[in-house]
């Protein structure tokens, strides 16, 4: 007999979130267990229930528009009467109260994707933020089994809210997020319009305040390196003033479908981020071979292998440090970096590898050996 795996999530919305559930599932062994997914609110434009659907996993919603908390622990009481889940999944503000305290009866664990004092406060404000992150901090310690999705994210939780937490590291589809080949690679350029002889150092992401591209903007235009450009690839409140102080050899692209076409293109990652929680546009750019230079948060330590060298780390938010980084990048061989990057991926930082770590954790829950 299988056992039902119960997840609740906010919404399918495309995320980094959402995208590694989705890499869970799609390497869940269904001999074994089966899943069903309940969202609290409606989908919006971006969402990827489609996807999740031709997984052939039964979806179930709440659809609310608000918290009614009263009509939430009735609705709930209900779903998983009827499923009788052997193991409830949350994640997210919402998952992670509902499994706090309407799923007591059963065995539940989140996901802690970042850390939360970081992440509120940098969506909502410093004072918005505090309260939000300790309040799911509360939920977050009522759950069994709180997984981490990186070492460094389980280590500040400790540190900071003096609980422990599981950890599995998030992972990337390296069979789609592949490594090309260099005339491969020629075509994909001149298909994105990008010159053959133009070393390229991509940023993808949100341009806001904690992905911080001001200090990255502005330590490529002091590097001032002659025959390369930056691609910027994302939006975000800080659009209007990375447009403004951007210069000729940094292009900012604004959203793009087809990011996998600009990692295989360009030859150097770099993210200047001052908070993760293990990042999938970096485990993207290292499963198609790129070299990093990365900020020396925690997370960002997990990826950069100092045996199997595959990029270099900066002082976060140091412009001048970062541009000492890039003119070395300009002038040395990255050969060795790209395929030690592709090398950790295949090793341990790809989907099959977390879904693989998930799937021992369940056997752990349901057999008591926590």
């Amino acid at each position: 007999m299988k056992d039902r795996v119960l997840y609740i999530v906010s919404r399918l919305t495309k995320s980094g979130t959402n995208i590694q559930l989705y890499s869970l599932l799609s390497n869940l062994d269904r001999d074994r267990y089966e899943p069903i997914i309940l969202t609290i609110y409606s989908e919006n434009a971006s969402s990827m229930k489609e996807k999740f659907e031709k997984l052939d996993i039964k979806i179930l919603t709440l659809n609310l528009h608000k918290i009614d908390f009263l009509k939430l622990k009735n609705k709930i009481n209900l779903i998983t009467s009827n499923t009788q889940p052997d193991i409830i999944h949350t994640t997210c503000f919402t998952g992670d109260y509902i499994g706090a305290f309407y799923c007591k009866d059963f065995k539940v664990c989140t996901t802690i994707h970042s850390n939360p004092n970081n992440y509120y406060k940098a969506t909502y404000g410093s004072l918005s933020g505090k309260i939000l992150s300790r309040v799911h901090i509360e939920f977050m310690k009522r759950i069994q089994y709180p997984i981490s999705c990186s070492y460094a994210i389980s280590s500040e939780i400790k540190k900071m809210y003096k609980f422990e937490t599981l950890v599995v590291q998030n992972g990337v589809d390296d069979v789609y997020f592949n490594q090309v080949s260099n005339e491969e690679k020629k075509k994909l350029r001149e298909k994105l319009g990008i010159k053959f002889d133009k070393k390229i150092f991509l940023y993808v992401g949100s341009l806001d305040r904690r992905k911080d591209p001001l200090t990255l903007i502005s330590a490529f235009k002091q590097a001032d390196i002659n025959g390369a450009e930056l691609l910027i690839i994302g939006e975000g409140p800080l659009s209007d003033e990375c447009n403004s102080i951007a210069n000729e050899s940094i292009k900012i692209l604004g959203h793009k479908s087809n990011v996998k076409e600009y990692l295989q293109s360009s030859d150097v990652f770099i993210s200047a981020s001052t908070s993760e929680g293990l990042p999938m546009a970096v485990l993207e750019a290292m499963s198609t071979g790129k070299p990093l230079i990365l900020s020396d948060i925690g997370p960002h330590l997990e990826l950069i292998d100092n045996e199997h060298k595959n990029g270099e780390l900066f002082q976060v938010g140091n412009i001048n440090h970062l541009r000492e980084v890039l003119i070395k990048f300009n002038n040395i061989s990255l050969d060795e970096m790209s395929t030690n990057s592709r090398k950790l991926v295949n090793e341990n930082l790809n989907s099959n590898s977390m879904s693989m770590k998930y799937q021992k954790f369940y056997d752990e829950m349901l057999s008591n050996k926590f």
